[in-house]
């Protein structure tokens, strides 16, 4: 558990928000274009920079999240993985095929869950 903290690479905005963005590489970018359109305080955001061994203990930094979006440039993996240890529902945002999320799409799923 300690080299697991010790491990651990991530970057928590806005721990109070309901809805939270959880990503790793690319989508990060597109998810802080749309924090920046919207600075309200409304959006979390947890950037994870090292994804294994995974830091569960980084989503208990939102204690008042009510779901977890996952844009991610795969098929879901990691949002398995995040399932697996929180009780909100967490919302596989899949994009395949080389093309990054634009912060329209990523917008229009966020308001979806607001």
């Amino acid at each position: 558990e300690s080299a697991r903290r010790d491990i651990a690479d991530y970057e928590v905005t806005n721990p109070d928000a309901g809805t939270v963005f959880v990503t790793y590489g690319p989508p990060s970018r597109t998810v802080e274009q749309v924090m920046r359109d919207n600075p309200d305080g409304s959006i979390g955001h947890l950037r994870l920079r090292v994804v294994w061994p995974f830091p569960e203990f980084a989503l208990r930094e939102f204690p008042d999240a009510e779901v977890f979006l996952m844009p991610e440039l795969n098929m879901g993996q990691m949002a398995r993985e995040v399932q697996r240890h929180v009780d909100q529902p967490v919302i596989p945002i899949s994009k395949i095929g080389g093309e990054l999320h634009t912060p329209a799409e990523l917008v229009r799923v966020l308001e979806a869950y607001r």
